[in-house]
């Protein structure tokens, strides 16, 4: 199993794995139950990107010292839509995010098919996106952006600018729990942007931070203040 270093002040929430074993997994991670629905999904790729995610979280559960084996916690949705990390079957504990990609063609380090898994854990709503490192076609970014974050984002340099912006609604958006239902209506002020980070500030105070770990990999996170 192989872990992604992220900025130094992520570390105790969020975690990102570009490498497991999941047959393996099967005997350490998973319950029964767990193995089932893994199983019970048709494709291989939603199967794998399914397992990764989960493993990273709770890896990340373990780390923070929540839990004392990877088996010993799952993850459940609520009604609300927001994910939760379960305890013994009963204890709501914390709220919890996932994301997942797949390498679908050749490129880099990355074989084509690795799936990535994604976590982050907090005392409150937090949020993870993981991207694989590609151009965005500008000509469609008003399908998710708002005129001024478009008119912040073109004063911007960065070639991958429109990718972070992306990242970043995805993250702020899963913090959100769904509440709202597209992208372009979840708000963002751009504050920073270079070449490998940015970081935006959501209309709620959130905090949303991206960071390219790796020439192929970008990874935003959505914090409360």
């Amino acid at each position: 199993m192989k872990s992604l270093d992220l900025p130094s002040h992520w570390r105790d929430l969020a975690l990102v794995i570009i490498e497991a074993d999941l047959a393996a997994a099967e005997e350490t991670h998973f319950s029964a139950g767990e193995i089932d629905i893994a199983r019970g999904f048709p494709l291989p790729r939603r199967r794998d990107e399914w397992m990764i995610s989960r493993i990273a979280v709770k890896e990340l559960a373990v780390a923070r010292g929540l839990v004392s084996t990877p088996r010993s916690c799952s993850v459940e949705t609520e009604s609300s839509g927001r994910p939760r990390l379960i305890v013994a079957g009963d204890a709501i504990l914390s709220p919890v995010s996932l994301s997942h990609t797949t390498r679908s063609r050749p490129r880099g380090v990355v074989e084509s098919g690795t799936s990535v898994g994604a976590a982050a854990i907090d005392e409150s709503a937090i949020g993870i996106d993981v991207q694989f490192i590609r151009p965005l076609d500008e000509r469609g970014l008003h399908l998710f952006l708002s005129d001024e974050e478009v008119s912040a984002l073109q004063r911007c340099t960065t070639p991958l600018r429109a990718l972070h912006l992306w990242c970043a609604k995805e993250a702020a958006w899963k913090r959100l729990g769904g509440t709202i239902t597209t992208l372009k209506r979840v708000a963002l002020t751009l504050e920073a942007m270079d070449a490998s980070s940015a970081r935006f500030r959501g209309t709620d105070g959130a905090i949303v931070e991206t960071a390219c770990v790796t020439n192929e990999l970008i990874v935003a996170l959505a914090t409360g203040e």
